[in-house]
């Protein structure tokens, strides 16, 4: 994979992910995503919330240098999903242990914002 196009578009592909799904995740609009994917010329602006959401390291995915899975620090990667029912069944399927660890952070949260 020589470009950033070819890189962007190889990892969105590996995580099964619509160009669409892509740019709801990212905060971006579909129309950018596949820009990003025909022009490698073109530079990311949103190359950071690219990189979190497929999962990469921003370093491999803007220039191919270095290591495609991220350094992770402390903790393995946290599940990703499309849908909030697709997180559901994602987060039950880690047991009932995480289900209520989840529960517990999102009730610390919102009393945080109160």
């Amino acid at each position: 994979m020589d470009s950033f196009s070819d890189r962007l578009r190889n990892a969105r592909e590996k995580r099964g992910m619509s160009q669409e799904a892509l740019a709801t995740r990212a905060g971006v609009s579909q129309s950018t995503i596949s820009a990003l994917e025909l022009d490698p010329t073109r530079k990311p602006r949103d190359l950071l919330k690219l990189a979190k959401v497929l999962m990469v390291s921003p370093d491999w995915l803007q220039s191919g240098k270095g290591p495609r899975e991220p350094a992770v620090r402390g903790e393995k990667l946290y599940v990703a999903a499309e849908s909030l029912d697709e997180l559901a069944e994602r987060l039950l399927d880690l047991g009932p242990e995480e289900v209520g660890r989840l529960m517990a952070l999102l009730l610390r949260k919102q009393a945080e914002r109160r």
